[in-house]
């Protein structure tokens, strides 16, 4: 634990009100990791200025610091030990600015994702970033841990969006690069040090995003493919069919999809599952769109799909995204077992996700395949699960799953970061000269390692 002069001084930074001790932080939610307030101690500043003061005062003492947004991290990124400083940007949510001549966006960095995108839809703009935790989610842990989320493959990942951003460094020093311009070449592009740095160089204060013009919900499907080669057939189609009209086009296997919608008590799903299908589609598109069911009949033509369910008001089309986006829905249904997020390129997808099947279940036959994605942009999320005990294959299961990825230009960290999970798989796929670069600039930075130390290096 920060001894009691330390945490005295901290107090003394941010004011007693914006400090927590052990028995404050006891009534929290710890989020997707129980650990993440194991430090015990926290502080939440409520400007920049007391960024900086905090930061300076812990490179001073080398106290380390763990910066957390809404902790949804699924890395262990936010995941913090006795002895460390809790960093919560919560507070720092004052700002919400829209410019919607220049359709950009000012954020503190502890604003949430839905509060953002509600401040843009009044001015009829977007993000163009949609995650399921957005009413948790901070832009600030967004922009550490370069989410992508379901719109990525129209408007690319946080990296795309942030035209600009304010950072804290470790010894307190603010750099302010708040461009709201997307042609600024003043040399190296310092913003992009800290998307995706997962808080180990420094601490995000504010962004500026871009914004696109929002779309309007045309129609909503879920559509039921007999084999993942003709979900992928579907793909390609669908983008040709509807071009820029296609707002979503989710994957999701079909032990993953059922599941969902048993507990969802989801009955209009039972005759698309009576089709036996492999995988099951998301399919949304704008309100510009041709109809879904013109789509759909050339598919079924095709013998691409089995059947499909357009839904017919907003209680069904919501009902088919929360089957999506309740993901936690494996973990109610399985002991703990080990999650993956990869990004495969999308000639590629059928032959990876079929192998994977395939060596899973020579390697133990108990073991549970879930899958579903981001189809689109080839991000999938892969949960390995068992009624039984499957620790000793964790090493296998690894292998497995992150096979050849790197050599057809895949990545075995699409979308969730590297937090603690990742580290050895980093290390053991990156180039050699790659993680020298990093640990150089971390080194240069943060010369202490003060900064969300054990993490992603």
């Amino acid at each position: 634990m920060i001894d009691q002069n330390h945490q005295d001084m901290l107090r003394e930074l941010v004011g007693e009100n914006n400090f927590k001790g052990a028995n404050a932080l006891a009534l929290l939610d710890p989020g997707k990791n129980a650990q993440s307030l194991d430090a015990g101690v926290a502080v939440m500043p409520e400007t920049v200025e007391q960024v900086s003061s905090v930061l300076s005062f812990c490179n001073e003492h080398s106290i380390p610091v763990v910066s957390q947004g809404g902790r949804t991290s699924l890395a262990g990124a936010a995941n913090t030990v006795d002895g460390q400083l809790i960093l919560m940007t919560n507070r720092l949510n004052k700002m919400i600015e829209v410019d919607a001549d220049a359709a950009v966006i000012k954020l503190d960095a502890g604003v949430t994702l839905q509060a953002a995108q509600e401040a843009a839809a009044e001015h009829g703009l977007s993000l163009g970033i949609n995650i399921p935790s957005r009413g948790t989610a901070t832009v600030g842990g967004m922009v550490g841990t370069n989410a992508g989320g379901l719109e990525a493959f129209r408007y690319g990942v946080m990296r795309n969006r942030v035209l600009g951003l304010e950072a804290v460094l470790p010894n307190g020093d603010v750099i302010s690069d708040m461009k709201v311009v997307s042609k600024a070449n003043e040399g190296y592009d310092v913003k992009q040090l800290f998307i995706g740095s997962e808080g180990t160089l420094g601490v995000v204060t504010k962004v500026v995003i871009k914004l696109d013009p929002a779309d309007v919900i045309g129609e909503t499907a879920l559509v039921a493919c007999p084999t993942t080669e003709d979900g992928v057939f579907l793909l390609r189609a669908a983008r040709e069919f509807f071009k820029s009209d296609l707002l979503f086009f989710e994957g999701m296997w079909s032990n993953y999809a059922t599941l969902g919608a048993k507990e969802a008590n989801f009955a209009a799903i039972n005759q698309l599952a009576e089709t036996d299908p492999a995988l099951y589609l998301v399919v949304e598109t704008s309100a510009k769109a041709a109809p879904i069911e013109d789509f759909l009949a050339e598919m079924f033509e095709a013998e691409k799909i089995v059947d499909a369910l357009i839904a017919k008001n907003e209680s069904e089309r919501r009902m088919i995204w929360h089957i999506r986006e309740d993901s936690f829905v494996i973990e109610r249904n399985f002991p703990p077992g080990f999650p993956f997020d990869v990004s495969v390129p999308i000639n590629h997808l059928v032959d990876y996700a079929n192998a994977v099947e395939k060596e899973l279940a020579e390697l133990d036959e108990s073991i549970v395949l879930i899958m579903l994605g981001h189809l689109m942009d080839g991000n999938l999320h892969l949960s390995i699960k068992s009624h039984s005990d499957i620790s000793q294959h964790q090493a296998a299961v690894k292998k497995i799953v992150n096979r050849n990825l790197m050599e057809i230009g895949g990545s075995f960290s699409a979308e969730h970061g590297i937090g603690t999970e990742k580290r050895a798989t980093r290390q053991k796929l990156l180039p050699q000269a790659n993680l020298n670069l990093m640990q150089l600039l971390k080194d240069t930075l943060d010369p202490k390692g003060i900064m969300n130390p054990g993490k992603v290096l």
